[in-house]
């Protein structure tokens, strides 16, 4: 992993970013595909990271044996980390323009009022363009978490619920934003030439290496409403509660810290008995109080399930979102999405989009 950031770092070398990436590291699959608007349901194995209070409302028992994603942004990216992991090729495992990867393993268990997970969750994103600007900006936002997270979701009478989960976990990686200005004066070079000798250093001492441990709060309240009616619930949560900060390990930086993030939603369900079949309507504020454009602080989400699959879409950035799912009951489940984020510095002015895909083996796995 090690190996993999250095490539990385040197890999600025003659590249730079014009927008910056907005953090959500721990995206699912099934969210991701309706436009990551899930706080207000938060009925699966996503609870945990999404909000702990939907496990108020577990009813039943599934333990996810293996739980693996993986994203990428384009079939050259996935066929870079085959290369990587299997080939040992990680001198060719970034382009060079932009590039996104992911690779998540988080095995599961969730019952009435409880989830717990182990997890290592691997992300990388490197925007990097024009380097010769001096106004140019690069974007690194790369790490490798591995932990262990436990949730609990408990009901305050029929309409509210209150959750907490709890996250401890190592972190590797680098997450900073640079203009190559900045790189020149931290380094105390006059020229864009003489930058090119010693980026790697200053990138290498911006990486770090860390134990942390994280709390996130969550919130929901059904609306009551008359027998008959569809379920509506108003949610909310705060994330990486009081900031989020690393101890360090032996001579490594620490991480860079995680900033408190609120969230506020809201979802409708429809339930039909006969098949199977449920209509589900979410719409999440991500980001409530953060200093980004208002456009990719809305998630709109819709979702059919039927017996064995279901099909989503959605709305996040301004940009449209789309999944699919196959279950093949008590034991596998298949997910696919598709999402898009805005990486200008305005709206609809630069659009990145990624593929999810992800496999559930289990015992009535969710």
């Amino acid at each position: 992993m090690k190996r993999l950031f250095a490539i990385a770092a040197l890999f600025l070398l003659a590249q730079a970013a014009q927008g910056e990436l907005v953090r959500d590291p721990y995206l699912g699959v099934r969210p991701a595909g309706m436009g990551n608007a899930f706080i207000a349901l938060s009925n699966d194995s996503n609870a945990l990271w999404y909000n702990p209070a939907g496990l108020a409302r577990e009813k039943g028992y599934h333990f996810n044996l293996i739980d693996t994603s993986i994203g990428v942004d384009s079939t050259d990216t996935l066929q870079r980390m085959f290369n990587a992991v299997w080939n040992g090729d990680y001198n060719n495992f970034l382009r060079t323009d932009q590039q996104y990867s992911r690779f998540n393993i988080r095995p599961t268990v969730t019952m009435p009022y409880l989830q717990f997970t182990f997890f290592n969750h691997f992300n990388a994103y490197i925007e990097m363009n024009n380097m010769q600007s001096l106004s140019a900006n690069v974007d690194v936002y790369t790490f490798n978490d591995i932990g262990f997270a436990g949730a609990v979701g408990v009901p305050l009478g029929p309409y509210v619920s209150l959750g907490a989960t709890g996250r401890a976990f190592q972190r590797s990686g680098i997450d900073t934003t640079l203009t190559a200005q900045d790189l020149l004066n931290g380094l105390g070079i006059p020229t864009p030439q003489a930058l090119m000798a010693a980026l790697y250093q200053n990138l290498s001492s911006r990486s770090g290496m860390g134990l942390g441990i994280a709390v996130d709060l969550g919130a929901m309240i059904r609306v009551p409403l008359p027998a008959g009616y569809p379920r509506w619930t108003l949610a909310a949560t705060a994330t990486d509660v009081g900031r989020t900060e690393f101890h360090q390990l032996g001579s490594a930086n620490k991480p860079v810290g995680v900033p408190t993030v609120y969230n506020f939603g809201t979802a409708v369900e429809y339930g039909f008995d006969k098949n199977q079949q449920q209509l589900n309507f979410a719409f999440d504020f991500r980001h409530a109080f953060d200093n980004i454009n208002v456009i990719q602080k809305l998630n709109l989400g819709i979702e059919y399930r039927y017996k064995f699959f279901a099909i989503r879409g959605g709305v996040t950035h301004g940009y449209l979102t789309g999944g699919f799912s196959l279950e093949f009951p008590p034991h596998t489940r298949l997910h696919l999405a598709t999402y898009a984020s805005e990486m200008g510095s305005g709206l609809w002015q630069k659009t990145q989009r990624w593929y999810l895909l992800q496999l559930v083996i289990g015992f009535n796995p969710n």
